[in-house]
């Protein structure tokens, strides 16, 4: 027996309606997800984008404000879908499948590339101010709508017979077993010990 076939939404690529910029963009991310932020050059980032070095120069003052801008471009976008997917869990009747659902989607061969992408970013912002302060504007707003998301879920959930636990307080972590080990249909969570 098998568990459910999970289908991921595919990564949108976010655009600016301007295809120059979006070229830079997209061959940015890639570059930056295989190399990271500092070890990008704007020569390589050209070549992937096939237009000229003067071409991102004609855009952009340097590296750092086309990287600037590539994480403008994609980083609300998915920040936004995350935190709208991650305040459905709150009032999810089965957040366990919706935590699946999730990191379905998040682990699916089309995030491959903006998740090393964010990580590459994020490692970056460890050494760059500015980069930090734009991740971190946008984990504060993700935050908030999440917290406003949480303020919406039930105060008092009941306790479910099949899991001896409220949906609330359920152990959604071990979704990712069945993301791992398709063959997982249910687990019996009335064993886990709780303390």
């Amino acid at each position: 027996m098998s568990g459910p076939n999970r289908k991921a939404t595919p990564y949108d690529f976010p655009t600016t309606h301007d295809d120059i910029r979006d070229a830079l963009i997209s061959a940015s991310e890639y570059v930056i997800a295989r190399s990271g932020v500092h070890r990008a050059t704007v020569s390589r980032i050209a070549r992937r984008a096939g237009v000229s070095v003067g071409a991102i120069y004609g855009l952009y003052e340097n590296k750092d404000s086309l990287v600037s801008d590539c994480l403008d471009v994609l980083f609300p976008p998915q920040s936004i879908q995350d935190a709208k997917d991650w305040a459905r869990v709150f009032t999810a009747e089965n957040q366990r499948d919706m935590v699946t659902e999730i990191l379905t989607t998040y682990m699916s061969p089309s995030f491959r590339q903006w998740r090393q992408f964010r990580l590459e970013c994020l490692i970056a912002a460890r050494h760059s101010t500015e980069i930090a302060q734009q991740l971190g504007t946008y984990a504060a707003q993700a935050r908030a709508m999440i917290l406003a998301s949480a303020s919406r879920a039930p105060q008092n959930a009941t306790i479910r017979p099949d899991t001896g636990m409220s949906a609330r307080a359920s152990v959604i972590g071990l979704s990712v077993l069945e993301i791992v080990d398709p063959t997982i249909q249910l687990l019996d969570w009335r064993w886990v010990p709780v303390r």
